[in-house]
């Protein structure tokens, strides 16, 4: 009887590890599942006159780790307001014009402000005759929390519609960026091609400044630890 009870019992444990067999598999397919999440959430947002979005500011509400807000060819006058966006590390949000020269931002007092973002990309759009700043990148206010991690890169700045302080790309408060292959041409007589208030570990690389007006590139208010490399200054001011 012993014997019998034993053997049952092995049964029974072969039963268990079967059980134990199959919670494995489901444990694997929950970790992969957990691993293709942000590769199944990111997808892209169309902006347009014909599409879902109308603006940027819109679609960015929208807008999660792994996106992209893909910008159509046509003309758009802001200033459009991004606040409170963010990417990751492994999964930035890009804002990406379809065509440089196609997707122009024209007029108003700025093209996009971004505000208290942080793992952005923007590229491969155009920004002309604003009246305020070209383009305005900053941290709300909040010190304690700057805005991070964002890339400007091939983006054309041109012909700023003022004559004072008004800078083609105005950063306040930003860390930890980089601002590559763009140019800057015809700004405002007072103003800058790139003006950084209390910004940090940046680098500037690759951009063509040309009659950027007062200056090209300025740091002040505490700037810090910019590398600027490999641009070129032609009639740029100081």
């Amino acid at each position: 009887m012993g014997n019998r009870e034993w053997g049952m019992g092995n049964r029974e444990w072969g039963m268990g590890n079967g059980e134990w067999c199959l919670d494995w598999e489901m444990m694997k397919l929950v970790l992969i599942l957990m691993v293709m999440a942000p590769l199944v959430k990111a997808g892209t947002l169309h902006v347009g006159a014909s599409q879902p979005y109308a603006n940027p500011q819109l679609a960015a509400r929208d807008a999660g780790p792994g996106d992209t807000v893909l910008i159509h060819e046509g003309e758009y006058r802001g200033t459009f307001w991004i606040e409170n966006v963010h990417g990751t590390a492994e999964a930035p949000i890009v804002f990406r014009g379809t065509d440089r020269r196609g997707v122009r931002f024209v007029g108003g007092s700025e093209s996009m402000h971004f505000s208290e973002c942080s793992w952005l990309v923007i590229e491969e759009m155009t920004v002309t005759g604003q009246t305020g700043n070209g383009m305005n990148i900053d941290d709300g206010g909040t010190i304690e929390t700057p805005t991070h991690h964002l890339t400007v890169r091939r983006v054309s700045f041109d012909s700023m519609n003022a004559s004072g302080n008004n800078d083609f790309l105005k950063l306040s408060g930003l860390d930890d960026f980089v601002i590559e292959d763009c140019a800057f041409r015809v700004g405002s007589a007072g103003g800058s091609g790139i003006d950084m208030v209390g910004c940090h570990r940046g680098q500037i690389t690759n951009n063509t400044f040309v009659g950027t007006g007062s200056n090209a590139i300025q740091a002040k208010g505490g700037t810090q630890f910019i590398a600027i490399l490999r641009n070129r200054f032609d009639n740029a001011g100081q």
